[in-house]
């Protein structure tokens, strides 16, 4: 880097190039922005993408503290925000024009592909979780057996195995396909607030504390809290698989575990709508909690004058101790869900089992320890569907937000008259 300064003599005035280059430029990055990847598809790049392993050269490098923007990786294809975001604002455009617009039906035009290859992974991952239970059966009566044979064992050993990775595969790639969804469908929605925004006037705007709400905590709403969603839906067809399997080994004793399971999920799902309630006026709270400090800001010399201080300090302690109330609650019923999740199983397996005993019924020790594995699997599932409930409800007063805000009316342009005309204003 050079720089030209100006040397006076008493003649004539020198124009010298002095080097003012220093150690410190080179900790400063001249392209800051990552590009997207173009390169060809190849078999290498396909594994490296399935198996999301692509990081691994930026974090060995990263540990060494020389990281620099040139080195992070492209942006794969299927984050590609221009396109994305075009494609939806096309899409939402159409919709707004119906009776019942809907943003979330946009959102599923656009991915309805990833959402199903995501809902069967995720079945497959909890429909393999009964896998071992099953076998469990078969080696109880292998170990029992003294004729039983070596290569019987191993065979066992390789089962579970294949088992686990099935179960791992199904359960990493699912999550991470659905992090990449989630973050795609954040871009898009930012876009279309972004350019929402552009187009309203400050009353159309309302409160600049939803505006920020909007962009910073409603649009990325889809990161986590889908994952639990598809969870959640992938669960029927696992508590079906399982009822049928507890019916093949316990008989008319299967509608025992079926009533304490209904019972316990008909109250996970009140506690998810009841969580989603409290989460909804948590950032209802925070809305105004921020649209109050935003007021602040932009009359600070006002308040100043008027020595209104303190009373600004105690507006805002009293909307932060609502907010914080209804975090409390949002918390203290999340913990309560959890606490119902962990002893579905136990209560299932202590019901059946004690009416079996009073009604002196028949117990083999194969199908009874099959039973409790069953059961004890059965735990995740249930833990999802009252956790799909609150994500759920929480998706759908994030999307009604930014439906909402999306559909005010917008600023009509100024029709101009005589495009040739010199004159700024028409005056008629």
């Amino acid at each position: 880097m050079s720089e030209k300064t100006v040397t006076f003599n008493a003649n004539e005035i020198e124009l010298e190039e002095q080097d003012t280059s220093s150690h410190d430029d080179g900790l400063f990055e001249t392209d800051d922005v990552i590009k997207y990847d173009k390169t060809p598809n190849t078999i290498a790049k396909f594994f490296r993408t399935l198996f999301f392993r692509q990081t691994m050269p930026q974090l060995l490098k990263g540990r060494k503290g020389n990281l620099r923007i040139p080195d992070l990786s492209t942006l794969p294809k299927t984050l590609e925000y221009e396109k994305y975001e075009a494609s939806m604002k096309e899409k939402w455009e159409k919709e707004s024009q119906s009776k019942r617009p809907s943003l979330f039906l946009v959102i599923f035009k656009l991915e309805w592909k990833m959402f199903l290859l995501c809902y069967i992974t995720m079945v497959i991952y909890e429909l393999i979780a009964l896998a071992f239970p099953l076998m469990l059966q078969y080696v109880i009566k292998w170990i029992n057996n003294p004729q039983g044979t070596l290569k019987r064992g191993i065979f066992f050993i390789l089962l579970t195995v294949v088992f686990q990775l099935i179960s791992c595969f199904t359960q990493e790639f699912g999550k991470k396909w659905l992090f990449v969804l989630g973050v795609r469908i954040r871009n898009g929605l930012i876009g279309l607030i972004y350019d929402k925004a552009l187009k309203l006037n400050a009353s159309g705007i309302e409160e600049p504390g939803r505006f920020v709400n909007l962009m910073a905590n409603d649009a990325p709403v889809f990161i986590g809290n889908v994952e639990m969603v598809f969870f959640g839906l992938a669960s029927p067809v696992m508590f079906i698989v399982l009822f049928v399997l507890i019916y093949i080994n316990m008989g008319k004793w299967v509608y025992v575990p079926l009533i304490v399971f209904i019972a316990f999920l008909l109250l996970n799902i009140g506690f998810g709508f009841l969580n989603g309630k409290l989460f909804s006026k948590f950032v209802y709270m925070k809305d105004k909690r921020v649209s109050f400090m935003g007021e602040i800001l932009h009359n600070i010399k006002f308040i100043k004058y008027n020595n209104w201080e303190k009373t600004t300090e105690k507006r805002i302690g009293k909307k932060r101790l609502w907010e914080l109330f209804f975090v409390f609650l949002v918390g203290f019923f999340r913990c309560s869900f959890f606490t119902l999740t962990v002893e579905i199983g136990s209560s299932m397996s202590i019901a059946l089992f004690v009416t079996m005993v009073m009604s002196s019924s028949e117990m083999q020790l194969a199908r009874v320890i099959t039973t409790i594995a069953l059961f004890n699997s059965i735990r995740i599932p249930v833990r999802t569907v009252g956790l799909m409930a609150t994500c759920s409800t929480t998706i759908i007063v994030s999307l009604g937000r930014i439906k909402r805000f999306l559909l005010k009316p917008e600023l009509q342009p100024i029709q101009v008259v005589n495009k040739e005309s010199e004159n700024a204003i028409e005056m008629n």
